[in-house]
């Protein structure tokens, strides 16, 4: 009880800048993109992404005036309450389950791995090819891309299989992508299974460089293995990659 007082009076002081705001920051999700709303006096206003000082400090309040509530009624102690509030009243779990939400306020113990778990939308173009199980239900399209997977589990790296990328050349689906454990940064890793085939090595070719028009860059932000049918993709190879490039951040 102590400990839910103390951070109940510290919660308090943090707000007490904010007394006269009365809005608070909405997320929703339109498509493939999270808009920003403010919310006041029943009215929905558009934030643009221009704004995201502002969204952050609305983010802020908002996080705080959750957690307030959610820390009142712990400190109740009341056991019908108590299972109301268990089943009920999700709050702060609901503002902590989306992404965009956690990196404005800036916290990345909950981030990544609600990121991962979080409901997303994935290529449903030839849903027959993913035969290989992986994870929780997760299906991948080949034993290279099931062992990638499995790697990044073993590390504890939140990742999304497939999941839709819009840019300025349209939408990709890059086979992984990724939250960096440390900097909480996204990345992306294409593994190209099948450089032994002249026309789909001209295909990645292309598929490269738009990437890199739309400012993923290898060795920075955008990762690559590669295999053909004389020289498979290892476990060394990909523990490699993880290890060079999120274990050493």
């Amino acid at each position: 009880m102590k400990k839910r007082l103390k951070e109940k009076a510290a919660i308090e002081k943090a707000l007490t800048p904010f007394r006269k705001e009365k809005r608070k920051l909405a997320i929703y999700r339109c498509g493939t993109v999270d808009k920003w709303y403010v919310l006041e006096d029943g009215e929905r206003i558009y934030l643009p992404k221009s704004e995201r000082e502002e969204a952050a400090s609305l983010a802020k309040v908002t996080w705080l005036r959750a957690r307030l509530a959610e820390v009142d009624a712990a400190i109740a102690g009341c056991n019908r309450y108590l299972k109301s509030f268990h089943g009920e009243d999700r709050r702060l779990a609901k503002l902590l389950e989306q992404g965009e939400f956690c990196s404005l306020i800036g916290h990345p113990e909950y981030n990544d791995a609600l990121w991962q778990k979080a409901e997303h939308r994935k290529n449903d173009k030839h849903p027959e090819s993913l035969q290989i199980k992986q994870g929780e239900g997760n299906a991948v399209r080949s034993k290279s891309e099931a062992l990638i997977a499995m790697t990044l589990d073993k590390y504890g790296i939140s990742f999304r299989y497939e999941s839709p990328l819009d840019t300025q050349k349209g939408r990709f689906f890059p086979d992984f992508t990724i939250r960096h454990p440390k900097n909480h940064k996204t990345y992306i890793w294409e593994h190209f299974g099948l450089m032994d085939d002249q026309e789909y090595a001209a295909q990645v070719s292309e598929k490269l460089q738009n990437y890199m028009d739309c400012g993923y860059v290898p060795g920075e932000n955008f990762l690559m293995t590669f295999e053909s049918g004389g020289h498979p993709l290892t476990p060394h190879t990909i523990e490699e990659v993880i290890a060079r490039n999120f274990l050493q951040k």
